[in-house]
């Protein structure tokens, strides 16, 4: 996982984290206006980069810069659908990490039975996403802004099915963790 960071490092950190098929360039609008007044941390996802393991593995990755680069603690922690799911299990890691979180567009009941299609969805969606039309309508249908497809299409294509595979295991089987109760975020 590679982060990417705008700003004054001693301002309060905000940090969001992108979902599945983005990057840190979807929050393109947002960033600047934000580093006025705050250090901006966006998180570029394993599965481009590196293949991606597990919600759990990335939830480790974000705790432990936030653990290292911004003294355990950022003033919001936030994340969109499979993002909001990552940032999820870290405030169920710690409860004190974030003093708020923002939470959009998050599935948060497992979807039973399907997990066992993923290597053949995986599969499908990898090849799927070698042509730009598929990617229009993905892009299309999330709302993403049409001068951002043509990075949308290049990051899904950059995505293995390997990876691929793993984030449909993960959002079929994700629940909300228990422990989520403790956190003291708003």
């Amino acid at each position: 996982m590679r982060f990417v960071e705008y700003g004054n490092p001693k301002l309060p950190t905000i940090m969001l984290v992108h979902d599945i098929g983005l990057s840190y360039w979807a929050y393109a609008d947002i960033k600047e206006e934000l580093a006025k007044e705050y250090h901006v941390v966006l998180p570029i996802l394993d599965g481009i980069d590196e293949e991606f393991q597990s919600i759990e593995d990335e939830a480790n990755k974000i705790m432990m810069f936030i653990h290292n680069k911004c003294d355990g603690h950022v003033y919001a922690l936030g994340g969109l659908a499979f993002g909001a799911k990552i940032v999820l299990e870290v405030l169920s890691k710690n409860s004190n990490i974030a003093s708020y979180a923002i939470i959009e567009s998050v599935d948060l009941y497992p979807t039973k039975g399907l997990s066992s299609l993923a290597p053949k969805m995986a599969l499908s969606i990898s090849n799927l996403t070698k042509y730009r039309w598929f990617s229009s309508r993905q892009a299309a249908a999330t709302g993403l802004p049409k001068e951002l497809n043509t990075r949308y299409h290049e990051t899904l294509k950059s995505i293995s099915s390997i990876s691929f595979e793993h984030f449909i295991e993960e959002e079929y089987k994700f629940t909300l963790p228990p422990t989520l109760k403790n956190t003291s975020a708003r």
